[in-house]
């Protein structure tokens, strides 16, 4: 990727988060262990649950993977906790966040050095300030 495009400042954590009904007690990777956990095609949460030896169930979008859990057809569900928290209700909730040290960034086209300087420099200005915080904030509930 980087031969063909450039990367400004990655910018948020892109962890891991579990969802499950509401009341259920998971709280770390190894009691995933004996769950079926639904997860989404060539995704983050995909390469860990199969790391991991889970017994995945692999869906092609979003929606499908959190209605699983929805309709009982798997336990869990593992995926980006920025997309989960979209999806938590009165029935459904984050039950962890699981770190990955991966991070959300841009790609923009390679030698296009004014706009990664200026993607940069906002985000520099939109984290210093308190904005980014907010806006954070305001789409999920924790992270």
């Amino acid at each position: 990727r980087e031969q063909k495009s450039a990367f400004p400042k990655p910018y948020h954590d892109a962890n891991q988060g579990v969802l499950a009904k509401t009341g259920t007690k998971i709280s770390s990777l190894a009691d995933l262990a004996d769950k079926k956990v639904a997860v989404q095609v060539a995704t983050t949460g995909a390469t860990l649950a199969k790391d991991e030896g889970f017994d995945s169930v692999i869906f092609e979008d979003m929606g499908l993977v959190v209605q699983a859990v929805a309709t009982d057809q798997t336990d869990v569900a593992l995926a980006d906790i920025g997309l989960l928290q979209a999806y938590v209700t009165d029935e459904l909730e984050v039950v962890f966040t699981q770190e990955t040290n991966e991070k959300y960034g841009f790609g923009v086209k390679l030698g296009n050095d004014k706009l990664v300087e200026a993607i940069n420099s906002t985000l520099q200005r939109v984290q210093g300030d308190g904005t980014f915080d907010k806006i954070i904030a305001a789409h999920t509930s924790s992270n």
